[in-house]
């Protein structure tokens, strides 16, 4: 914890989050395991260190022992602290815990307060009083049988589980070779398998293989747990638990009938004791199998089939280690478990026993994924400024992989590293220290934020027709792309792209041709040799000498022995003192955190007792009015009056609260038989008869927030943290939905807080729905008539809602993430800057005054002046075309193409050109509006530069502020105090069909107030800045707000509303919500530079936008009263200006999260503004 931050750890992954609320020394803590009278949490606890960083006196350090107590490192033990422990709530702690700070705490009483030194743990068997475990008597204990790894294994009946399953193996040996895979199962048709290593456990399914590496210690235990999920395994080795998930896991899909054999030579060479097959949805079909050297394979009850060993011999038998245990006596009965495996006391597996004449292994076959049997010799480093590698082209033909051992990493965690690119074409596959990057053909596919390269020093990246998988030994994710194509690039390029180097050092690189295994390569590096190819197909590495190798430390596996030569391989990479890369022991804060994308689910998942929630002491963002509505599973339903969208939908849904089952599926929407639905964590859709599912990717429980995207071939399900897509042929946009929480005679059990549909083909038919007891349900459409209601509801089923959901993940959730996107759109050329006709096409008005906007928000959040000089580069660009530069250079001809509307000189002057920026309207205009938006963003740049001191930048802000006085003082004569005295000042729109200066030669009503705000930006800062000030630029900013304030209209509730125009016939309509964010923008940036003297008209718009504009749970009305629904792309103008109200209410920028979520997708200019409003935000 520190000022506005908390940081947090697990021993493998950190994380960081930042909320000016947090404060070290406001809280003061006196329990463990409790809060308040009745919040209590179940757990055990080995040892706990507080650690004051400011005063190292009062850190404090507490150890547990059944004997004393609770006792203090320095200090006295005493039970008094420990409330309702009994005698029997006592363990053996699994940890050894060492000092984590040697300044803190003194060592000797350290090590005398927790043990160290004395044993080490065992496998905890929960005895109140802790002894040596007692050696079996070999009456009771089952045998073990030894497989030699060359021919010898076991055929069982295949065993097809019917769901979910669990395998339990107790093993007696493993393969002497930590890094060599033993099969434990595999099918013997498919070749698909379980099997682990000494630290590792992995499976094959669909023709992926996840796994969880380098976590356990099998070696030692010779314990394995495995639970197979859809979506996900989780394993233990009986000391730690881990889970991973991946898409591809189905386990449905395989059935198993080898055991320590996986295809035609590929033979484990390992000791097994038992192996029991548990399937968790039909538990008849479950197995148990035992050793025995008269009967072979002996399965428990023996009504599978038959069942045999090959190529295992009497001598291949001895007493196991392990006294094996019925994990279920409903599925196995105790007089048939003792058959097979003795009787006697159920413990957990003590310690092991040294293997039995380990022979030496085999050649492995097949493994995929990276195991560690050797260590390579020499890595070299690339500094980034003009050394790189290069090898003859590599041009995969077809699926491919790219297995690289990173010996050092940029220690700029988001510099991307070229790890192979084209010479000739600049396509690549990067990395930085979370990301992966491919670019192919335009597009730039990758996948942000998943990964630990810097920790790991290892990445994996597989490439086939239209996906990208990329692991950094511990994590797995893909992302998908129609244009990857693993035949379109040939690689001849290592740490370089184009003039551009990288940092860091590489050990070994592998590139494997699945196609063709012949086109595999795999290179490693000597001092002498340069970058030598196993193959003898040497690539150079240029611009080194010999300082820049160095010993390399990571063991180098071969990840495809198919590919390449064990032999060869070890002549290769010889081994050596090095040894594997262990997780840091103190993880340090990431450069750039970011929220786990993929979390996974716990192995037994519980509700926990205050889901985390975004501010759960924030108001709600829901009316004051609002009610979850209770629907009881039996009956109650809301009816929806039919909803057909026309193309791509969503469905959102804030709940209240989940059906207490977590597996039972609650209907979001439904109608003739097809539906969306969910469970805790899992998505089921139906689709004129075929169902797609996402299964245990999700947290609706936490989160209480649900987003279903369908579009034609793809579902996509969201819990606002995690999302998940699912390819499939039958998801179609034909929908009829007519019900939420039921689907024909099935009712759900839930509450629900608002719902939207978004049909994003047509804004007319958009619908939001909350609920409150007076009217039950709110339906918000383009129709205003309500024609849905809820059926078999009763007012006591109207809940108080509590807390807000969790807001959803942003699309663009940190600077990193915000560069990557910015560089896949625009990495060949930044935008406008090939614009050369000026404004017209309106784009320096319309998209340059966001992209401004975007650079500086950038700037200013991350103090990055990568931004700034974006910013400069584009202002001097339109400064560049101005109507004068153009006229200048003979590249406008004002003769055959005059103003026919702009300030009176020009109008009266024809051929003379106006210091700013036409636009088309009816022919060409100089306008306020135009001239006001540009300048609006340069002027905010300038002011940032001098604010913040830029110094190298100064001299440009100078020329800025000075060339905006000139072409804002060119639209003088539009101005006017005196046309109509109900007005105190304002651009009026210019009589063109005079030439007289004055009021006569303006029209009688004044310009928009959008119009005159956002050229007040540009005054203000203009008058802020250049020597001596502005004062008639100050004056016109002080009339244009008064002129505003006398037309707003204040309301009872707090909110405010005004038109979009003062119209002198009383002809006026209410304001819009995108035009309104020049209005917002302009009051905002008058009260911040002293122009108002209190702040009570921005609270009044900040009331606006969180009572009236915002609608829940996702979408924003049409008009300022609250009125209609915004069209689709005016859905992200809260993004900006509206979202600097966030000093007066932080839901503000809660709200954009949600809206943005919806509608912000990145795939224009405006949406990079909000994204970035929204980091800013969070940031401050």
């Amino acid at each position: 914890m520190d000022y506005g931050k908390l940081t947090a750890s697990d021993g493998v992954t950190s994380a960081t989050v930042s909320n000016s609320a947090i404060t070290p020394t406001a809280v003061s803590f006196d329990r463990l395991f409790r809060r308040g009278n009745n919040d209590y949490s179940q757990g055990a606890l080995q040892g706990l260190a507080l650690i004051d960083l400011g005063n190292a006196a009062n850190s404090r350090a507490f150890a547990f022992h059944q004997g004393q107590g609770m006792t203090e490192v320095g200090g006295s033990a005493s039970f008094a602290p420990l409330v309702k422990v009994g005698s029997g709530d006592w363990r053996t702690g699994p940890h050894t815990i060492g000092n984590p700070s040697a300044e803190h705490f003194d060592d000797g009483q350290w090590d005398a307060a927790f043990g160290n030194g004395t044993v080490d743990p065992v496998e905890p068997t929960d005895p109140v009083e802790p002894t040596d475990p007692v050696a079996p008597t070999p009456a009771t204990q089952s045998a073990a049988a030894r497989f030699n790894g060359t021919n010898a294994y076991g055929e069982i009946a295949s065993w097809q589980p019917t769901g979910k399953f669990r395998v339990i193996a107790y093993l007696s040996e493993l393969d002497p070779a930590a890094g060599t895979r033993t099969i434990l199962l595999s099918d013997s048709r498919s070749k698909e398998f379980i099997g682990l290593n000494h630290g590792s456990v992995q499976g094959q399914w669909n023709g992926q293989f996840p796994g969880i590496w380098n976590k356990f210690s099998f070696n030692t235990t010779r314990y394995l747990d495995l639970t197979v999920d859809f979506g996900k395994i989780t394993a233990s080795d009986g000391l730690v638990t881990h889970t991973t998930s991946n898409s591809a896991i189905d386990p449905t899909s395989v059935g198993y009938n080898w055991l320590m054999r996986r295809g035609g030579k590929d033979y484990s060479q390992a000791g097994v004791q038992a192996l029991i097959l548990m399937d968790l949805v039909n538990p008849a079909n479950s197995r148990a199998y035992g050793f025995d050297n008269d009967q072979g394979l002996a399965e428990v009850g023996g009504a599978s089939g038959v069942n045999s060993l090959k190529g295992v011999g009497s001598s291949d038998y001895s007493a196991g280690p392990h006294l094996v245990t019925n994990p279920d006596r409903s599925v196995f009965s105790d007089a048939d478990w003792q058959a097979v495996f003795g009787s006697g006391d159920s413990t957990d597996p003590v310690d092991p026993i040294d293997p039995t004449d380990p022979t030496d292994p085999t050649d492995p076959t097949d493994p995929v994924e990276p195991t560690p049997p050797a260590i390579a010799a020499q890595a070299v480093r690339f500094d980034g400024v003009n050394n790189y590698g290069e090898i003859a082209p590599w041009q995969p033909k077809g699926k491919f992989r790219v297995v690289a051992w990173l010996a050092e990493l940029d220690s700029d965690a988001g510099a991307r590293s070229y790890l192979l690119s084209n010479s000739a074409t600049s396509e690549f596959i990067g990395f930085t220290h979370k990301d992966v990057q491919v670019k192919y053909g335009s597009d730039f596919p990758g996948v942000w934020g998943k990964f630990d390269f810097a920790g790991q020093r290892y990445i994996d990246v597989t490439i086939d027709y239209g996906k990208l998988t990329a692991s950094d030994g511990a994590t797995t994710a893909s992302a998908s792309s129609s244009t990857i194509d693993p035949t379109a690039v040939a690689f001849d390029w290592l740490y370089r792209r184009n003039g551009s180097y990288s940092k860091g050092a590489l050990q070994a690189i592998s590139l494997i041709d699945y196609a063709d295994p012949a086109n595999s390569r795999t290179y490693a590096f000597d001092a002498e040799q340069g970058m030598v190819e196993l193959g003898g197909n040497n690539g150079t590495v240029h611009n080194t000498s010999s300082s820049d190798y160095f010993q390399g430390d990571l063991t180098v596996s071969n990840p495809e022995p198919t590919h390449f030569g064990q032999a060869q391989w070890d002549a290769l990479y010889p081994a050596g003192d090095g040894a594997e890369p262990t997780d840091p022991t103190d993880p340090t804060d990431p450069t750039d955190p970011t929220d786990p994308t993929d979390p996974t689910d716990p192995t037994d998942p519980v509700d926990p007792v205050d889901p985390p929630v975004t501010n759960p002491d924030a108001d709600l963002l829901l009316p004051a009015d609002a009610k979850a509505v209770q629907f009881s599973g039996n009956g109650a339903y809301l009816d929806l009056q039919t909803w057909q969208p026309g193309g791509e939908y969503r469905v959102v849904g804030w709940l209240d609260q989940l059906d207490s089952n977590a597996d039972a599926k609650s209907y979001l929407v439904s109608g003739n038989g097809n539906y969306l639905a969910f469970s805790h964590h899992s998505v089921e859709a139906k689709f004129g008869g075929s169902v797609v599912r996402i299964d245990n990717r999700f947290a609706f429980d936490q989160t209480r927030y649900v987003e279903i995207n369908v579009k034609s071939g793809v579902l996509t399900a969201s819990d606002g943290q995690t999302t998940v897509s699912a390819n499939n042929g039958a998801v179609s946009t034909s929908a009829s939905f007519d019900a939420s929480f039921r689907n024909g005679s099935s009712y759900s059990s839930g509450a629900l807080q608002a719902l939207a549909l978004i049909d994003y083909s047509n804004d007319s038919n958009v619908r939001g729905y909350t609920f409150n007891a007076s009217q039950g349900v709110i339906e918000t459409k383009s129709n205003s008539t309500d024609a849905s209601y809820l059926a078999n509801v009763g007012s006591g089923d109207f809940l108080t809602i509590s807390q807000n959901v969790v807001a959803p993940r942003p699309l663009l959730a940190t600077q990193a993430e915000w560069d990557a996107q910015f560089e896949k759109v625009y990495g060949n050329g930044r935008p406008l800057l090939n614009t050369t006709n000026g404004n017209d096409q309106k784009k320096f008005a319309w998209e340059g005054h966001y992209w401004l906007r975007s650079y500086l928000t950038m700037a200013k959040t991350f103090n990055d002046d990568k931004y700034l000089d974006y910013a400069v580069e584009l202002i001097d660009h339109m400064f560049n075309y101005t109507d004068e530069k153009r006229v200048a250079r003979g590249e406008l001809n004002l003769g055959s193409q005059p103003y026919n509307l702009a300030p009176k000189y020009y109008l009266n002057n024809p051929g003379k050109a106006a210091p700013g920026w036409r636009r088309p309207y009816n022919g060409w205009r100089i306008e306020v509006l135009s001239d006001g938006q540009i300048l609006n963003g340069i002027t905010r740049v300038a002011d940032y530069i001098k604010s913040a001191n830029k110094t190298q930048y100064t001299a440009k802000a100078d020329q800025y502020l000075a060339e905006a006085a000139r072409i804002i003082r060119s639209h003088d004569s539009s101005y006017s105090t005196t046309k109509n005295s109900a007005i105190q000042g304002s651009y009026f729109y210019v009589n063109y069909k005079n030439s007289d200066y004055g009021d006569s030669g303006l029209f009688s009503n004044p310009m928009p107030y959008n119009h005159d705000m956002t050229m007040g930006i540009a005054m203000i800062y203009v008058n802020k800045w250049l020597d001596g000030g502005e004062p008639v630029m100050a004056q016109r900013v002080r009339e244009i707000q008064g002129f505003f304030k006398d037309h707003l209209r204040y309301n009872s509730d707090g909110t405010c509303s005004w038109d979009y125009a003062f119209n002198s016939s009383g002809d006026n309509k209410l304001e819009d919500v995108n035009h309104a964010h020049l209005d917002v923008g302009f009051m905002v940036t008058a009260y911040n530079e002293g122009y108002a003297s209190d702040d009570s008209d921005l609270r009044c718009l900040t009331k606006t936008l969180t009572d009236k504009v915002f609608m829940a749970p996702g979408m924003l009305h049409y008009d300022v009263a609250g009125g209609g629904i915004s069209a689709r792309w005016d859905q992200i103008a809260t993004g900006y200006d509206w979202s600097e109200l966030a000093p007066w209410d932080a839901r503000v920028t809660e709200i954009n999260k949600h809206v943005l979520r919806q509608y912000g997708k990145v795939t224009w200019y405006r949406p990079y503004l909000a994204w970035a409003q929204v980091l800013h935000w969070q940031n401050k």
